[in-house]
């Protein structure tokens, strides 16, 4: 039994509880191998580990520390030139977690690209009014959707 020979039953389960990988390592291992998978131009196998992890954060929610996994999907499809697929999973990220500087960014971005201006203006325009403080990165990050609400009616 492992070197556990004489241990209980309930022994052997809890010396085996403990040495299981928890749920979040497992998320945060599998996060990082996407992030990798993705680097190296293989968006499907980064879509494959990251899938599951939002899964689960949509029926249980996601632990303080963690990011939003629909969020990092969201991201690589962009990035992949991908906006169509990007918008509802940005939506979906915001529904879970409401006004996430970088998902009203991505969700700003991924509408622009679908010719969605008032879409993305509305995004951009919470952005700006959540951000009113902003300065630094922060700031700069916040030029484009500065730009798009002047051009865009409310």
């Amino acid at each position: 039994m492992c070197g556990l020979a004489g241990v209980s039953r309930a022994g052997y389960y809890r010396h085996w509880l403990a040495s299981k990988p928890r749920q979040e390592e497992t998320a945060l291992r599998d996060e990082i191998h996407a992030w990798a998978d993705f680097s190296q131009n293989d968006l499907q196998g980064a879509m494959v580990l990251l899938r599951p992890i939002a899964g689960r954060q949509a029926k249980l929610g996601k632990g303080e520390v963690e990011l939003p996994a629909r969020e990092m999907l969201a991201e690589m499809l962009l990035l992949d030139g991908k906006a169509a697929e990007a918008l509802p999973e940005y939506q979906a990220s915001l529904m879970s977690d409401p006004n996430r500087f970088n998902a009203l960014l991505g969700a700003g971005r991924a509408a622009e690209q679908l010719g969605k201006r008032q879409l993305a203006a509305g995004y951009y325009r919470t952005a700006l009014s959540n951000s009113a403080g902003a300065d630094g990165e922060a700031w700069t990050a916040l030029a484009h959707a500065r730009m798009v609400t002047k051009q865009v009616p409310d």
